[in-house]
Parts: structure tokens; C-alpha cells; sequence
């Protein structure tokens, strides 16, 4: 199967998620998350704000403020290109071009340090840590530009699979977090 059969198979069940379950596994990620040694590690964390039935990763936002630290969520600032902003609530979002709620124009961009953690969302990945996103490659190139970051997968652990296809150009997370367990990535 290629990418974009792979995408298709994953969203498809996503979209049958009734909303109390997306919650639910939510909450029991975030709560996997929170107790990760990763977490603790980390300063800033840099999340996204969940569509389409993705993981909602709000819920470690309040933690992560607690702590000191700014949770962040992305904005598209140009063809490829992502910046990172501090959420304050949802009074500062607005719906893009592609219906994805991110930060007004105008909000402060903030860079990430050695050591900051992102939350990555997918369509599925493999045990590999190889990720299959929306095909844009937003995130991919973000990461590449930021190689100090912990990489995050999240995804629920039907969305996973043993092996997925992947190019040179495919960012390789340090973790994935499913609902029941916590994969750490062992890097060639």
C-alpha cells in the first residue's frame, strides 16, 4: 500500500470515532504524556489544536502552564512553512484557508530550544516512529528546521501499523503515545 492508501484507510476510521471516545483517549494519552519522563525533561511544548477527530492535546496545556512553561500551536505562514505561537484561549484563533483553527496574524512567534517538546499529529505511524501526515509536509519541514525538538507522535493505537512506506525528506519521531502505551523509537 502506498501513502496516500494508507491515509485514506486511517482517516476513514478516525471519521467513525464517536466524540466521547476521542475524548477519552485524549484524556488517557495526555495523562501518558504528563507521566513520561520526556515531559519532565522538557521545557515549552509546542501542540496543535485537533481536528477531524485527531488527538486532542489541549488537555496537558494546563500542566504544561502550571509548570511555567508555554504550550504552543502552529499557523501556516506560508506556502510549506509553519510558526509556532503561545495558545491563549480561543478567542485568538481563527479558521484558515485549509478549516484549520491556528492563531491570528499578528500573534507572537515563538522559536524552539534544545529541549522543547512537539506534539505530532498523524493520520497513523508505524513502530518505526515514520509518520503519515495530511501530505502537505508541514510538519516534516518544521522539524527538519528544528532538530533540537523531542518528537511526539500521537495516535491512537488502531493507527498504528507495523510498517509504513517513508522518504528521505520524512522527519522519524523520538516517541509515539497511543492510549495504552508509550513507544520510545530506537534510532538507527
Amino acid at each position: 500500500m502506498d501513502k496516500t492508501n494508507y491515509r485514506a484507510k486511517h482517516l476513514f476510521i478516525r471519521q467513525q470515532m464517536y466524540f466521547s471516545d476521542v475524548n477519552r483517549k485524549s484524556e488517557k494519552i495526555a495523562k501518558r504524556i504528563l507521566e513520561a519522563d520526556f515531559f519532565n525533561q522538557s521545557c515549552n511544548v509546542f501542540g496543535y489544536i485537533a481536528m477531524k477527530n485527531e488527538v486532542d492535546c489541549l488537555f496537558v496545556k494546563d500542566m504544561v502552564n502550571h509548570r511555567g512553561y508555554d504550550f504552543l500551536v502552529p499557523r501556516v505562514i506560508d506556502k510549506k512553512e509553519m510558526a509556532f505561537s503561545p495558545y491563549i484561549g480561543p478567542q485568538q484563533l481563527k479558521q484558515s484557508a485549509f478549516g484549520v483553527m491556528e492563531p491570528k496574524v499578528g500573534s507572537a512567534v515563538y522559536e524552539p530550544k534544545e529541549g522543547d517538546l512537539i506534539l505530532v499529529p498523524g493520520c497513523c505511524f508505524d513502530l518505526k516512529g515514520n509518520r503519515i501526515g495530511y501530505g502537505g509536509g508541514y510538519y516534516d519541514n518544521y522539524l527538519n528546521a528544528h532538530p533540537g525538538l523531542i518528537k511526539v507522535g500521537l495516535a491512537y493505537e488502531n493507527h498504528l501499523e507495523n510498517q509504513l512506506p517513508y522518504e528521505s525528506k520524512d522527519q522519524v519521531m523520538d516517541y509515539i503515545v497511543t492510549e495504552d502505551r508509550v513507544i520510545k523509537i530506537r534510532k538507527k
